[in-house]
């Protein structure tokens, strides 16, 4: 899978898991923010490094994570699975956690905290 399907399935995880916490109407508008602020993100990170490639993902960092390999034509039915699971079980988010860790070259690369998470989408819902 590429980059921009992978962050486009990041960026609709990300809205899913977020609705679960908060409720709000899920418009074209506001996914297309968060991609583009995930993107940015993400092509921040990678400005420093010679390969961008996005090869894993790390879904819900808190004591022990689920590793996903990117290359799964259910990438995204995979991701919500974990994130119902992770509440199912009665577990708490931590502000500070990691809901999304990418993987560059087998290597953590760039997390997405549910602050950061809460942060981009409090700042479409308000505006």
């Amino acid at each position: 899978m590429n980059n921009e399907n992978i962050l486009k399935t990041i960026t609709l995880s990300i809205i899913y898991y977020y609705s679960l916490i908060k409720r709000f109407s899920v418009t074209e508008g506001l996914i297309n923010f968060i991609y583009d602020n995930i993107t940015k993100m993400w092509n921040e990170y990678t400005s420093d490094i010679n390969e961008d490639s996005i090869d894993m993902l790390c879904v819900l960092d808190d004591m022990e994570c689920d590793i996903l390999n990117v290359n799964n034509s259910n990438l995204y039915e995979d991701i919500t699975h974990v994130i119902i699971s992770y509440f199912d079980k009665g577990n708490e988010i931590n502000p500070n956690m990691n809901i999304i860790g990418l993987y560059n070259n087998y290597l953590p690369g760039m997390d997405i905290t549910h602050n950061q998470i809460s942060k981009i989408i409090e700042f479409y819902l308000c505006n």
